[in-house]
């Protein structure tokens, strides 16, 4: 177990004080230290040994984050299905409601993310915010996980809770290729906001003349 035994580096919101924020309910505290770090650097064999030695891969720091959020967080493909494989919860959540498949979809982790998706992670699982997957990775214009994501089936006109669209944010941040994406995969390039507002409107607001002219083009009377 010498490798179990190396140390490395914990994500940030571990780093700054991991005896504060490991949970206190936990009997072991250097064993879930050890478990986040396996997590972190994409350690499959270390997860396979906790996992046979009886420790939670499930287990929560005071933020939420499992295992599972943290390898996929950070595209680890092989500790993603070491985890799966062994049971955890695919579909676990952090405090602000974010799932692994919406980590991996944020960073642009693909490969993660058909990991995710074939072993059971909820395409549309909605965070604190209403945001699903898709929302973050049309923010971040992720094209290819946006394509994976839609052809998978996922919810392309689902609202946040401000009534946004992943086209409403595409557009907001002016990734054109997101939003032909997820017209040509069936998604509604006029729905409004809470506020009325369209896809086209925000993009003219914002100054995104390239993708203003594309929402246009698919619909002349979608900027109203």
């Amino acid at each position: 177990m010498d490798m179990m035994k190396k140390t490395v580096s914990l994500p940030k919101h571990l780093n700054d004080a991991p005896e504060k924020v490991l949970n206190p309910e936990l009997d072991d505290l250097k064993n879930q230290r050890l478990i986040f770090n396996a997590a972190q650097n994409g350690d499959a064999n270390a997860i396979a040994a906790f996992a046979d030695m009886g420790y939670s891969l499930d287990q929560k720091d005071t933020q939420g984050w499992t295992p599972l959020l943290i390898a996929a967080q950070n595209g680890h493909t092989k500790a993603i299905i070491a985890l799966a494989t062994r049971g955890c919860n695919m579909n676990a959540q952090s405090k602000k409601g974010s799932t692994a498949l919406f980590f991996a979809a944020q960073n642009g982790h693909t490969k993660a993310i058909i990991a995710l998706v074939a072993r059971g992670a909820t395409l549309d699982k909605q965070n604190n915010k209403g945001e699903t997957p898709i929302f973050i990775a049309a923010q971040y214009g992720h094209t290819k996980v946006v394509q994976f994501l839609a052809v998978s089936r996922a919810d392309l006109d689902k609202q946040n809770n401000r009534g946004e669209t992943p086209i409403f944010i595409a557009a907001l941040k002016g990734h054109t290729k997101v939003i032909e994406i997820l017209v040509n995969n069936g998604a509604d390039a006029a729905m409004a906001n809470k506020k009325e507002q369209t896809p086209a409107f925000i993009a003219e607001t914002m100054g995104h003349k390239d993708t203003l002219k594309f929402l246009t083009s698919v619909d002349p009377c979608a900027i109203s």
